[in-house]
């Protein structure tokens, strides 16, 4: 992304957590859901969310069975600022 929310709001959160742990050292917190996205010319990092799908799907000689699915899509604006991403 264009923006430094990532790297903003993990300060944020690792301030916080030291707060709450004052006794604990090496203190670190990461976001989840970036992923490295490879173009034709830059390489960039992106936020994604994953989602799951779940269905009973019929079968043929009668009942159901569940079948659950799961992918991931990325976003094209940043969720924190609304920044357009590369």
């Amino acid at each position: 992304m264009a923006c430094d929310c990532r790297s903003r709001i993990e300060a944020k959160l690792t301030e916080r957590f030291v707060l709450e742990t004052p006794g604990a050292t090496g203190h670190k917190v990461a976001l989840k859901g970036y992923a490295l996205c490879f173009g034709v010319e830059v390489a960039t990092m992106r936020p994604y969310m994953e989602y799951e799908t779940f269905a009973q799907v019929p079968l043929k000689k009668g009942g159901s069975k569940p079948k659950k699915t799961t992918g991931n899509f990325f976003f094209t604006y940043c969720p924190f600022c609304g920044t357009k991403g590369n």
